[in-house]
């Protein structure tokens, strides 16, 4: 994608990475990543930790990259922000865990799910 709108120009050998935006003042409003998961989950519950990286994607494309979204949605279910209840051997996370908000609300059965 780079190449194709960079290759023959200035910006041919910039690395994409190396653009990306690191205003203060971008980061401490809109474009925080923590944030911009913990919006998305909430919008989307249940869905997996996957299915929420492409819609990231598709809303705020190369702006964050793969690495630092698993890191954050790591950070956030260990600070109890997110939980995932799928269950998996390695308790670790994986791009199949379903993640929802730590006080995700069954809006249909009226019950606290966790």
């Amino acid at each position: 994608m780079h190449d194709a709108s960079f290759g023959d120009g200035l910006w041919k050998e910039a690395d994409w990475r190396e653009m990306r935006s690191t205003d203060w003042r971008e980061a401490q409003f809109f474009h925080r990543l923590d944030r911009v998961i913990m919006d998305t989950v909430t919008k989307h519950p249940g869905e997996t930790r996957e299915a929420i990286w492409f819609r990231i994607v598709q809303e705020h494309f190369m702006r964050y990259l793969k690495s630092e979204y698993i890191a954050t949605v790591k950070h956030l279910v260990e600070e109890k922000k997110l939980t995932s209840p799928t269950q998996r051997p390695t308790k670790r996370l994986n791009d199949n865990c379903a993640l929802y908000p730590s006080q995700f609300i069954d809006i249909d059965t009226t019950r606290t799910l966790f």
